[in-house]
Order: C-alpha cells, then structure tokens, then sequence
C-alpha cells in the first residue's frame, strides 16, 4: 500500500478554515550564508478542519501538501510533504488541526547547490486518499493557494 493510504470504517471531511493569502520572504545574510525568512513568525499557519462524518470513531492523519509553481519543470518537485498531525475523531465531531510550513519548505536546491525559492502561486493542499476496508476509495481532501514574493531588496538579520 503506498504512502498516505490507510484502511478506515469512516470517512472524513476537510475544509481549509484558516490560511495566508501571501508569503513575503526575505533574504538573511546573518552568519555569512543566505537564508529565507518569512515576515512574522505567525506568518505561515494553516487550519483545517476534519469532521467526521462516518459511523465510527477513527484517527485520521491529515497530511500538509505544498505544490510550487512550475511543479515538474526544470526538476521542481510536483509535491512536498510540509507537516502532518495525528488526530482521533469522535462520529460527527470536528477536530481543527493546525499545519505550519517554514520558510524551508518554500526552498529548492538548484543545480549548484544554492537553495531558491520559486515565486508565484503554490497550491496547498490537505488531507489524502484512504482505501476503506468495504474496497471503496475515499477521499479526505481540502485546497488553498498561497502567493509568495521574494523581497530581495530587504535584508533580515536575526
């Protein structure tokens, strides 16, 4: 069975309830390297909602996906796991989680080994597809997007 497929007796909504609108990153040149920093540490946050709405109590993993622009161009991941939590959920309760991507998870190496973080709009995706033990598939699922700049400009030291 591949990654982020599990076996339930439930099944599970998702909905994004709160994200940023935009990402600005800086770059750091404390300590002699560039880094990337986001504006504020609250900055980057999601909230997801996952609601039960089977007939058993169930954990569910709810899995935090990033998708950069140009995915699978030029060696641009079409994905990356940023976060995950486990949570358990009672029949028809809704449990929020909160994910938190860092600045990290925006960067990508290139080929010299720089790391660079791709502007434009990343979709963000959570939740993930479950094979249930009745065979059928399921789908747990919720999308946003986040713009994100880089300010180059400005210089963060921490």
């Amino acid at each position: 069975i591949p990654f982020g497929f599990g076996l339930s007796y439930t099944t599970f909504k998702y909905e994004v309830v709160s994200s940023p609108r935009s990402i600005a990153l800086t770059r750091d040149i404390a300590n002699g390297r560039p880094r990337f920093v986001s504006e504020g540490p609250e900055a980057i946050a999601y909230a997801v909602n996952v609601t039960n709405i089977g007939n058993h109590d169930a954990d569910e993993v709810v899995l935090g996906f990033l998708k950069p622009p140009m995915a699978g161009q030029d060696g641009v991941p079409l994905q990356s796991l940023f976060a995950f939590e486990r949570v358990h959920v009672k029949v028809g309760q809704i449990v929020t989680v909160w994910l938190y991507p860092s600045e990290r998870d925006f960067l990508q190496a290139n080929e010299e080994g720089n790391w660079n973080a791709h502007e434009g709009r990343y979709v963000v995706e959570f939740g993930l597809q479950s094979a249930s033990k009745t065979g059928s598939n399921l789908m747990a699922f919720a999308t946003t997007a986040v713009d994100v700049r880089m300010d180059l400009d400005s210089i963060f030291i921490s």
